[in-house]
């Protein structure tokens, strides 16, 4: 019975774990789709296609579900995929900035609508939270094949704007520039015989504010849902929610 017992906890594990996976996969596929659709589906001619790729492969994604979601950008499969964006105020005043992909619009809005309330947030206008952030592009590089020191000036040679060492590894660096210059920091940074793990274009407050402790447990809690929704791609806070 113990044998049986223990493989059910495993199969139960397992189906955990591929769930997560699948939904892992439906988020990429949607980025790739919107990606594609905005930018042709060749990715030598469209960055951001490419990037959508790079990351799904990161990822593990099969290749013929990276090719199926280029397929559907065209829109032949009858399935239609668009970027939406809420603004919403939560717990403490922290004001919140979700980016999500659907297919159908009112759903989405709705279900997302109805989390915001149910963990005493509010939705806000548009314009209201979305001039509290600031686009940025973040790279991390690898520093194997170079000394940090060397990568550190080459980032600034480049024209980024920080650099950062990344909290618990010692063989890559975390490089910050305007969100227009991704690519070609990028492209400078291979060129120079360095390998780029992850290039992404990110969103960061302007003036992050403190939380009260019941606050940050509340928006933490509220975050970690809105996460879960498989629509959602970002949820982006303009608090700190370092104790």
């Amino acid at each position: 019975m113990s044998g049986h017992s223990k493989w059910s906890q495993i199969k139960h594990k397992k189906g955990i774990a591929d769930a997560k996976k699948g939904q892992v996969f439906s988020k990429l596929a949607k980025i790739i789709s919107v990606a594609a659709r905005e930018g042709g589906p060749n990715p030598e001619t469209n960055p951001q296609l490419r990037l959508a790729i790079e990351r799904a492969r990161a990822s593990n994604m099969p290749g013929e579900n990276i090719e199926r979601a280029i397929e559907k950008a065209s829109g032949q499969s009858g399935e239609r995929i668009e970027v939406v964006t809420i603004e919403a105020f939560g717990p403490g005043g922290v004001a919140i900035l979700i980016n999500a992909t659907t297919d159908n619009k009112n759903r989405t809005l709705g279900e997302l609508r109805n989390i915001i309330n149910d963990f005493g947030g509010k939705p806000a206008n548009e314009g209201s939270v979305r001039w509290l952030f600031k686009e940025i592009c973040r790279l991390v590089v690898l520093t194997e094949k170079r000394s940090v020191e060397e990568v550190e000036l080459k980032a600034i040679e480049f024209g980024a704007e920080d650099v950062q060492k990344e909290s618990g590894n010692q063989k890559s660096l975390i490089v910050i520039g305007k969100s227009n210059e991704l690519e070609m920091l990028r492209k400078n940074f291979i060129e120079a015989g360095c390998k780029v793990e992850l290039a992404e274009i990110d969103l960061v407050p302007e003036n992050p504010v403190s939380l009260q402790q019941k606050d940050r447990e509340k928006i933490l809690s509220l975050t970690e849902k809105l996460e879960e929704h498989p629509d959602v791609q970002g949820v982006y806070l303009n608090a700190s929610l370092q104790i």
